[in-house]
């Protein structure tokens, strides 16, 4: 008899050699049982047998040794031999199983990875995902369902469409209009994720509606704009600089504070913002007004802008 076909006992597995290679011993009792020996000396029981129905041989991990005992690796390959004899593959049962039991804090964590990868990408913002986890960790991860479940223990397979009814319901009550709607958005993009990632088949939030934003217009009247500025006139002039950029150039103050050389055209009139910084990912191009820019009194033609200013001052000050 083959040396690599025996009994499988817990002595003749504890004193099988080592090898430099990958080493399979077969059980002669259980046909298809087998130990693999890597060249690490770690041992794995596994099944491996020829599906009578499909003709497809199915490899399943039983587990390694000797966490898993020879009793315990007999009767799993007993299940996994019934379940392959039906046509079953084993492995596709145990990653339904696996999917089912997936909680919505194991979903969050699937969807931060995924979203730390286009931010790697530049598709993403890191500030966005940064809010993501607070929005996570402050307003969804503690909710109580109307079982007194937490949120983030609740699996998948036990949120449908009723389920998420409720949980909106219960943000609607307790959560401003801007956060509902932060969150709502959040909530759709996971789950359209759990549909990508084959953990579901639908998303149970897809037809819930976000409030409606009501815009609310103001405008300075000319004695309060006078005002307005005779207030920034008394501030450093650091500070002067960089509030008259942000409000004769109309951008966010993060492309605002984090403007580059690079991102100018060779007279410093011409701003183009790349798409890392915009919202739309799309580089967005703007001429810069003489309101924004500081000209050379040696020469006239010379001119920097504001917020580049204001960024060598605080080089100069630090």
């Amino acid at each position: 008899m083959s040396d690599k076909k025996f009994k499988f006992t817990l002595r003749r597995i504890q004193n099988l050699p080592t090898s430099t290679t990958r080493t399979r011993y077969y059980d002669i009792d259980h046909r298809g049982l087998i130990l693999e020996v890597l060249p690490t000396g770690r041992k794995v029981f596994r099944s491996i047998m020829r599906n009578g129905l499909t003709g497809i041989i199915n490899s399943v991990t039983i587990g390694p040794f000797p966490s898993i005992t020879v009793e315990m690796a007999i009767k799993r390959h007993a299940e996994n031999v019934a379940e392959i004899t039906k046509g079953n593959d084993p492995n596709e049962t145990k990653r339904e199983t696996r999917r089912k039991s997936i909680t919505f804090a194991e979903l969050y964590e699937t969807y931060d990875k995924d979203f730390s990868a286009k931010v790697k990408r530049d598709e993403r913002r890191l500030s966005s995902q940064e809010q993501n986890k607070r929005l996570f960790n402050n307003h969804l991860a503690n909710i109580l369902d109307y079982k007194k479940r937490r949120l983030s223990q609740v699996t998948l397979e036990q949120i449908d469409s009723k389920y998420a009814s409720q949980i909106i319901d219960i943000i609607k009550a307790d959560k401003t209009k801007s956060i509902f709607n932060k969150l709502l958005t959040m909530l759709t993009s996971m789950f359209n994720l759990a549909i990508r990632k084959h953990l579901i088949t639908s998303n149970p939030f897809l037809g819930e509606k976000k409030f409606r934003d009501t815009e609310r217009k103001r405008y300075l009247q000319d004695d309060e704009i006078e005002r307005f500025f005779n207030a920034v006139n008394q501030e450093e002039v650091l500070y002067q600089d960089i509030v008259k950029m942000l409000l004769f150039s109309g951008q966010r103050k993060t492309c605002v504070l984090s403007m580059r050389w690079e991102e100018l055209n060779t007279g410093y009139t011409v701003w183009t913002i790349p798409t890392t910084k915009m919202k739309g990912k799309e580089e967005h191009t703007l001429p810069l007004p003489h309101s924004v820019l500081i000209f050379s009194p040696e020469d006239p033609l010379t001119c920097i802008p504001m917020a580049l200013c204001f960024r060598l001052k605080q080089i100069i000050v630090n």
